[in-house]
């Protein structure tokens, strides 16, 4: 009986002990609970001004994506007008209708990332025809600004300042529409080269990894590869952004801290594969243009250059003094430029930071001085070509700014300029009525020729900049070959040029009514004579019973090049 009772004695203090561990248990998971709770409610306090800018671009670009497709808000006439904007579009409307890329005259810029493959996704999920320009620029920052964030993040600088300030200088895309001016324009244009921020950006940010680990970092290298070839493959400028810093910053680690030359190693052992992978994927292109474009513009030196300059100049003083936009843009870049420069002389250290300076000081007036130096600036729409490095140097300001961050300065600064252009952007709404030109000067000509009803394929020749629009607005079903003495097969599609059987001539433009008149006699009938809004008169000339004339294009489309 008292050995019973012991024992009921003992299984009682067991279970009791059982209990409470149980119960010790749930209380220290209650506690953890807590504390994972206080941690996000003090994350999202932390950053809940990052997170509500951030939601506010993502619901006005998707509010701006909404009122494109239902066609209830006008675009700027360069989105849907302009035969090189439409070329990604172009693209990627082939690709995915089963073309190839290679059937494409790719210029020295195929645009394959990030541009083509988000037109490919916007045409699939329907986006109308000329509609897709406006919806990338709409939705770019919602990939660009987090880059931005990751990239202050690294340099152990003010991330949500930069980032709020890099959404800031992303409405100048918005602004410039209103205010007409090309330069801010040229931020967000897909095609424009706006997708090279996307690999530059990330290759800054893979490559900060190395420094920032003991051992050489098998994602900061597979990243600085990746970002790297992606963005040679697709824009030439991204390796006249990346390379030259990267280069500079690894030879800087090197020397100045030998417990980085591990790093150093395998850093430019990716960067060196991702250059030679690159090279080889232009090789297999067979269409390039690289070759033949720096031969005409090396042919053209030096008086191209001394053009390019004098054309620049006159530009850069003109748009300054009579566009409030430029005259932000020239002052945030040489106040970042300046804050770079200081950086790199008085920072001790070589780090993230030293990279991002670096690609300040160097790239942007290199990218500058290489479109002078080639002769390839020749109006205001050649800043397509720097638009990136000067937007990239730009955001950087506040992200070296900030790397002290003692400073009271970058709070400020942010502030001060997001108020600034924020009021810029509402009153150039208020001028504009909230309305941008809506119209397409193509699309009345492709209804007359529907209208008309001509025949439908590839029967026409027609200058370069009306030929891409007026087959899109058509839905395809009129076919232009690009022509201008000659066959002009850049950024187009050589399967379809060479299968074209043309009959009909569209004068306007470069492709002047009295030459093919002279060339070939009268027509035997025009339709749609009509004057487009930007003031240019066209016509359709009809050719259909004229052999000299089909037999000496269908020669040219046949050998196109």
């Amino acid at each position: 009986m008292i050995e019973m009772t012991r024992v009921e004695n003992a299984a009682s203090v067991g279970i009791g002990r059982s209990h409470g561990r149980e119960t010790l248990s749930r209380a220290r998971d209650c506690e953890a609970d807590t504390a994972q709770r206080s941690r996000l409610k003090d994350t999202l306090n932390q950053h809940r001004v990052l997170i509500t800018t951030f939601a506010g671009l993502v619901l006005a670009a998707v509010a701006q994506c909404i009122y494109v497709v239902a066609d209830l808000m006008p675009t700027w006439p360069l989105m849907s007008n302009n035969s090189d904007v439409l070329f990604v579009e172009d693209i990627a409307r082939d690709l995915n209708g089963g073309g190839r890329l290679f059937d494409w005259r790719l210029s020295q810029v195929t645009y394959i990332f990030p541009d083509i493959l988000i037109a490919r996704l916007l045409a699939y999920l329907g986006a109308g025809a000329t509609k897709i320009s406006v919806l990338f620029q709409a939705l770019f920052p919602v990939v660009l600004l987090p880059l931005v964030f990751a990239l202050a993040k690294g340099c152990r600088a003010d991330a949500r300042a930069a980032t709020i300030f890099a959404g800031f200088i992303y409405l100048l895309t918005y602004t410039g529409e209103l205010d007409r001016d090309f330069i801010a324009v040229h931020f967000g244009l897909i095609g424009f080269h706006t997708g090279a921020l996307i690999p530059a950006i990330a290759a800054i940010c893979f490559a900060g990894l190395l420094v920032r680990v003991d051992g050489p970092s098998s994602v900061g290298i597979a990243g600085v590869f990746v970002s790297l070839f992606l963005g040679l493959i697709s824009d030439s400028l991204v390796g006249a952004i990346t390379l030259p810093p990267l280069a500079i910053w690894l030879l800087l680690l090197w020397r100045r801290r030998p417990e980085k030359r591990r790093h150093v190693l395998a850093a430019a052992t990716a960067i060196l594969l991702a250059v030679i992978f690159g090279r080889i994927f232009s090789i297999l292109n067979p269409f390039p243009q690289d070759r033949e474009y720096l031969a005409a513009a090396f042919a053209a030196m030096p008086h191209s250059s001394f053009q390019s300059i004098r054309v620049f100049v006159t530009d850069l003083a003109t748009y300054t003094a009579t566009s409030k936009v430029s005259a932000a843009l020239l002052l945030l870049t040489l106040a970042s430029f300046g804050l770079s420069l200081r950086h790199l002389l008085f920072s001790r250290g070589i780090n993230m930071s030293t990279l991002l300076a670096l690609t300040v000081v160097i790239s942007t007036p290199a990218v500058i001085a290489l479109d002078l130096i080639l002769g390839i600036y020749v109006s205001i729409a050649s800043s397509r070509h720097w638009a990136p490095a000067v937007y990239l140097a730009i955001v950087s300001g506040p992200i070296i700014l900030s790397i002290d961050r003692r400073s009271a300065l970058v709070p400020a600064v942010v502030l001060a300029s997001g108020l600034l252009l924020s009021g810029q952007f509402v009153v150039g709404m208020a001028g504009s009525r909230g309305k941008l030109p809506a119209e397409n000067v193509f699309a009345g000509f492709a209804a007359c020729m529907e209208q008309q009803r001509l025949p439908q394929g590839w029967l026409y020749i027609s200058d370069y900049w009306m030929a891409r629009p007026v087959r899109m607005l058509s839905h395809g079903r009129f076919g232009l070959v690009p022509y201008l003495d000659g066959v002009f097969s850049n950024q187009s599609n050589l399967r379809w040029i060479r299968s074209a059987t043309p009959r009909y001539a569209i004068a306007g433009f470069g492709l002047a009514e009295s030459n093919l008149v002279h060339r070939y006699g009268p027509p035997r009938a025009t339709f749609c004579d009509m004057q487009l809004g930007n003031g240019a008169t066209v016509k359709v000339l009809d050719y259909s019973d004229n052999e000299d004339f089909k037999t000496s294009i269908r020669r040219e489309v046949v050998a196109a090049y």
